[in-house]
């Protein structure tokens, strides 16, 4: 009754302060999206008509879907009815550690992330991000540190980085590649209703840097001129050979169908440079529907090639403990054309 009560008095609409100059160009995109087909996991959950726009803000309806739930608090305060139910699993969450239960209601993810990346193990400890203040990147959650830390030994040598990540999500990798590596661009490639939201969390993290709208690309010169690239799934053939260092993947491959999956290892073959790092972080298998038709992903029947070099190939613990669906981790140099 009370949770009831509290949803129907809790607005879930929320707002992003931007400058002039960056709303009316994410204005101008919002307005050229046209959307594709999809697997049934984001046909089930598009975020296409959420955002309008109103003076200087640009105000959200709600959560985006597909996202982690806390993207909202990157911007705005949890209303009653979000704090009802943080204080709920905060409860239900501490009273199963008490009884010695630290998996599904009792995961805690602060001390998963201490045990796994203890001080000295890789860059982020528990104590150093929360001493940096967690908050300077909009990230409310510690996976985007779980997956930087396993990135990190095989790229901190790297200069002048070209970083493609494919499915950023609400942007928080990015935003850490950003800031703790040397940096030339970054590119991303994503679903063209869900690119607003990456690129809000980018702009309001880094403010002063250069960047292209899926809809503002007109030619190879033009893209060589920005920090950030944001192209949606369509534009793939935008992309440049032989271009990128590092590449990353984290839980959308397993979003996608068997084609989509063929269609970025495809590029990724001819778009990195030989010596190259790829993180793929997906389930071990998912069900998915697409056409109607459906279809079993399976990590290892993904398009990998025998002259690859696995540098990790392992379950993942980021998420055991916290639910039964295992991923697996591959770190690999991927066998360029």
């Amino acid at each position: 009754m009370i949770k009831n009560i509290l949803e129907k008095i809790s607005k879930n609409e929320f707002s992003v302060k931007l400058e002039e100059k960056h709303l009316l160009r994410l204005q101008k995109y919002c307005e050229s999206i046209q959307l594709t087909e999809k697997s049934s996991h984001w046909a089930l959950k598009s975020n296409y008509k959420l955002i309008s726009f109103k003076k200087n803000a640009i105000i959200i309806k709600n959560n985006p879907s597909g996202f982690d739930r806390s993207y909202k608090f990157k911007f705005a305060k949890k209303n009653l009815s979000e704090n009802y139910k943080f204080y709920k699993r905060l409860l239900k969450r501490n009273i199963c550690n008490l009884l010695g239960n630290f998996n599904g209601i009792g995961f805690n993810e602060f001390k998963h992330f201490d045990k796994n990346w203890p001080d000295g193990r890789s860059h982020f400890n528990i104590k150093n991000i929360i001493n940096s203040n967690i908050l300077k990147y909009n990230i409310q959650k510690i996976e985007p540190f779980w997956c930087f830390n396993e990135l990190y030994k095989y790229i901190k040598d790297f200069k002048k980085i070209n970083y493609l990540e494919i499915g950023p999500g609400s942007g928080d990798l990015m935003s850490i590649i950003k800031d703790k590596t040397d940096i030339n661009q970054i590119f991303t490639i994503d679903l063209a209703e869900n690119i607003p939201f990456s690129f809000l969390n980018i702009i309001t993290n880094f403010p002063d840097s250069s960047y292209l709208l899926p809809n503002e690309i007109l030619n190879e010169e033009q893209i060589r001129k920005n920090e950030f690239i944001f192209l949606d799934s369509t534009q793939v053939n935008l992309l440049p050979f032989g271009y990128f260092d590092i590449a990353v993947n984290t839980a959308s491959m397993g979003e996608m169908d068997k084609l989509e999956i063929k269609k970025y290892f495809d590029y990724l073959r001819k778009g990195l440079k030989k010596n190259n790092i790829f993180l793929n972080i997906n389930r071990v298998e998912k069900e998915v529907f697409y056409k109607n038709k459906k279809e079993y992903l399976r990590f290892f029947e993904y398009p990998w090639d025998e002259n690859d070099e696995n540098l990790k190939y392992e379950i993942s613990n980021i998420n055991i403990g916290k639910n039964v669906n295992n991923s697996f981790i591959k770190i690999v140099k991927l066998h360029t054309k």
